[in-house]
């Protein structure tokens, strides 16, 4: 009678027919430091018939050896790193590999002490350079060889595992633990897998009855019997979800499957119990069950597990009659951060303020972080609104402290928005829109602040997007104008500059207020495409004019900057290339800070404002007076001009502390050395004044309104 190969015959013995070829080449890998090595390898055994890998380090090679199955390794002993000695040894502590043949090639001595090095690493053989060939191919001919044979036992092996349905099974099947049991449920047979698994001794295990294994594992006792009862009657049963206990009395999980065995007469004689150990897989899901929930950067709960807790949060206080509060956080200037110091210092800025918002709040709230830079708190049931409050207060005081990033002290400012749950039947949805709200009203207000949500702001935050939207437009599509305002000489009213203003005219607003729509550019993003606008626009116009004749050689442009220009890190290259373009010095133009510009992180200021007087370009502080009026970051900065604020202009000869204070900055500047513009000038009155106690550039309505190019 035939049999097909690698089957049992009627007498139970094993066929294997050992000239079936594998059914891909085998594979062998050539390590070796030097390219020219592995070129002359590769040369010589082109005809084995075999498929050629090569690692040029041990770390190489070992990284292959965990994707591959490999016949045969040829190993360079001396490789800078790790030497093949020591890349060896690490072949033999991994499961994977410590049955791959090694090998040894190499120049060095033949000393015996250093070949049985070789042995006691793992080696098989030894080759010395320079190779002989022939030498080489009858090798590594021989081990291909091994190689077959192996595959073909491995091949019977498995069909053994698929065909036989006799105890050989048990035997052989070497990584799962495998228990054959009689039909009253006591083990009458343990393989080694098992007894590992279950931290026994065979000895231990045989007459053990199953409920002493399937304790604490959710089919204990009459569960065990109902298992027995399936498999004697439909021939098997599997779990994939199960725990065991070991002898020690500690669990661990399984996924078991239980076939019945039966005898001669076809009678229920017992079963085989194959279960494998799932603690991995188990750790693995719940990584995976993490990334799914969890911020991987922060550590804080993601966006999917928020709005899980934020519904569970809801519930509760409706249930129990209480109030839950949602707050928004979103940090202002965060992208400045990331342009200056660069994305790691971001990301580092990020788990600092994910830490200090986690220690801000109770156990029972939840901290997310939402995407970018933005974070939400989720208090978990409150007496009164008020509690919202007091812990927004908290936490901005707690992100107001300086944070060392990298080496660098970095000051934060936070936005947050709060939304009130009374109980009522907003969805989580609906919450978090009211958060968002009353955030960008607090970022509109001015940062570091935090605003409750109310009905009226639904209708501002639509007007609003509808701004940016439309903003955004009229940046794209050119819409936007620069307007012209002269400057003066205070002694015979001749124009020596100009301010360059930003203008809006829109078909259906008509001309929208600066105050207005340059707020909304720095909110959402697009102040630094308007003032580069503005700067090329000036430039352009100033060399323009210059080569019309139309003003003198000496004739400034002042332009403002805003503090995201500034904080940007690009202000500088985008003004070189504007002068590049326009043929003016850098002395020509003047950029026009405000003192919270400066002072909102003066060493950040410092540092922009060296690299613009370094080249060339000329700063003013505006608004002077309005704000910090600091004298030392006066000698600090590289300041050339102050602008004398309009609120103090407009009180000159009518209130004496504005004739005080236009008379003390004209004063100080005199002794700087600063030069003085007074911008706001609208009466005959205040122009004399201030030439009378020295100001000599005067700005306002009394020597014309911002106008068009033309028009100017």
């Amino acid at each position: 009678m035939e049999h097909p190969s690698g089957v049992f015959s009627d007498s139970g013995d094993l066929l294997v027919q050992d000239d079936q070829p594998p059914a891909t080449p085998p594979k062998l890998l050539l390590v070796d430091d030097k390219q020219e090595n592995l070129f002359t390898l590769k040369r010589i055994l082109a005809s084995v018939g075999g498929e050629l890998h090569t690692a040029m380090s041990g770390q190489e090679a070992l990284g292959l050896m965990l994707e591959h199955n490999y016949a045969l390794v040829l190993l360079d002993v001396q490789m800078p790193n790790m030497d093949g000695f020591e890349t060896a040894t690490l072949m033999r502590e991994h499961v994977k590999t410590r049955d791959i043949p090694v090998i040894f090639v190499t120049a060095l001595s033949t000393d015996h002490r250093y070949i049985k090095a070789g042995y006691a690493a793992g080696a098989v053989d030894y080759l010395l350079k320079p190779i002989d060939s022939a030498i080489l191919l009858g090798k590594v001919r021989v081990f291909l060889e091994l190689a077959h044979k192996r595959f073909s036992l491995e091949s019977a092996m498995a069909q053994l595992q698929r065909v036989s349905r006799r105890h050989q099974v048990i035997l052989n099947c070497a990584n799962e633990g495998i228990l054959g049991v009689d039909k009253t449920g006591h083990i009458m047979f343990s393989n080694p897998s098992a007894e590992t698994l279950l931290h026994a001794q065979e000895s231990n295990l045989s007459g053990f009855h199953l409920s002493k294994i399937f304790a604490d594992s959710g089919e204990a006792d009459d569960a065990l019997e109902n298992v027995l009862q399936l498999v004697a009657t439909e021939g098997q049963h599997r779990s994939e979800d199960a725990r065991f206990s070991r002898l020690d009395g500690s669990c661990f999980p399984v996924d078991y499957s239980c076939a019945a065995i039966v005898d001669n007469e076809h009678e229920y004689a017992g079963c085989v119990l194959v279960f494998n150990d799932i603690t991995e897989r188990k750790n693995v899901e719940q990584q995976l069950i993490r990334l799914a929930r969890y911020d991987d950067l922060t550590g804080l709960a993601n966006r999917t597990l928020f709005r899980d807790s934020l519904r569970k949060s809801m519930a509760r206080a409706k249930r129990n009659g209480r109030l839950m509060g949602l707050l928004f956080f979103d940090l202002d200037r965060f992208k400045s951060v990331n342009d200056e110091l660069g994305h790691s210092a971001g990301d580092e800025l990020l788990r600092e303020i994910a830490r200090r918002l986690q220690q801000g709040v109770r156990e029972s709230d939840l901290v997310a972080r939402l995407g970018g830079d933005e974070f939400a708190v989720v208090i978990d049931e409150i007496e009164n609104a008020a509690n919202a409050g007091q812990i927004a207060e908290k936490l901005l005081s707690e992100l107001a402290r300086p944070m060392m990033i990298e080496g660098r002290r970095v000051n934060t400012f936070t936005s947050i928005g709060i939304a009130i749950y009374e109980g009522d039947e907003d969805s989580p949805e609906a919450i978090i829109k009211k958060a968002d709200t009353a955030m960008y009203e607090a970022k509109r207000r001015g940062r570091n602040g935090y605003r409750y949500f109310n009905e009226g702001m639904s209708g501002e935050l639509s007007r609003r997007k509808s701004l940016e939207t439309d903003l955004a437009a009229a940046l794209e599509n050119g819409v936007l104008e620069v307007h012209y305002q002269p400057q003066v000489t205070a002694r015979d009213s001749a124009v020596v500059g100009f301010e360059a203003l930003a203008r809006w005219p829109d078909r259906a607003r008509g001309l929208v207020s600066p105050l207005e729509f340059i707020p909304t550019a720095e909110e959402c993003g697009l102040i630094e495409q308007l003032g580069n606008f503005v700067i090329l626009a000036a430039c352009t116009q100033l060399a323009a004019w210059r080569d019309a004749g139309f003003v003198s050689k000496t004739c400034r442009m002042a332009i403002n900057i805003s503090v995201m220009q500034l904080h940007s890190g690009l202000l500088v290259p985008v003004v070189r290339k504007c002068l590049d373009e326009t043929g003016l010095n850098p002395s020509d133009i003047e950029l026009e800070l405000t003192e919270s510009v400066v002072m909102d992180d003066a060493a950040v200021a410092l540092e922009q404002l060296a690299s613009l007087a370094e080249l060339g370009v000329k700063i003013a502080i505006d608004d002077f007076g309005t704000g910090y009026s600091s004298l030392s970051y006066l000698q600090r900065l590289p300041i050339d001009t102050l602008k004398i604020d309009r609120t103090f202009i407009s009180g000159i000869g009518d209130h004496p502390n504005s004739d005080v204070i236009v008379r003390s900055i004209l004063a100080l500047a005199a002794s700087l050395g600063l030069g003085v513009v007074a911008e706001g000038v609208e009466t005959a009155k205040q122009a004399a004044f201030l030439r009378d106690h020295g100001c000599e550039v005067l700005q306002g309505y009394l020597f014309g309104k911002p106008t068009p190019a033309l028009t100017t």
